[in-house]
């Protein structure tokens, strides 16, 4: 604002001063993996706390409530990973993609993962292609008709698409 003279300007001064609401767009080419949505993990664990004490106990009472707390989260993170460990998704695709998800993701992220391969699958298509020098590159219509590229580099075997679905939430 001040590098192009629109300090004065009330519009772009709400818009700053607002800034808390950008934080997807403003971090869009940064890897987040799902982190923008920190608040509502805070605001969940607060509550969670919330159930086991309250603002009039003394250390030693919120110590014990804290203990009963952690016990009780340690307990559900070990049914949760039972229940993954004896969970087998049914696979959609014959892809070996799929295959290779529903071994490395736990079970609600492996449900995340194969919507975004049975969109690709049956939804998307392959619009143009361009191998130059090492790099290639395609333009991909989703079920909208909206394209996306994606640059892969031979050399090193890096991908990056313009979606940003993975530098924003984890999917690929």
């Amino acid at each position: 604002m001040e590098e192009y003279g629109l300090g004065d300007n009330g519009w772009f001064r709400y818009l700053f001063e607002s800034r808390t609401f950008w934080a997807s767009p403003y971090f869009h080419d940064e890897f987040m993996s799902g982190l923008v949505r920190i608040t509502s993990r805070s605001e969940s664990q607060n509550s969670f706390f919330g159930s086991f004490s309250n603002g009039h106990s003394s250390l030693v009472e919120f110590l014990l409530h804290f203990g009963s707390a952690i016990g009780a989260q340690c307990h559900t993170q070990a049914k949760l990973n039972v229940d993954c460990e004896s969970c087998f998704p049914i696979l959609k695709t014959t892809l070996a993609l799929e295959k290779h998800a529903m071994d490395v993701y736990t079970i609600s992220v492996f449900y995340d993962v194969q919507v975004e391969i049975c969109a690709t699958c049956f939804s998307c298509r392959v619009a143009s292609l361009c191998d130059c020098d090492g790099h290639v590159s395609y333009v991909i219509k989703d079920g909208d008709h909206r394209p996306w590229c994606v640059e892969l580099v031979l050399s090193d075997y890096t991908a990056t698409c313009s979606c940003k679905m993975f530098e924003r939430k984890g999917l690929l």
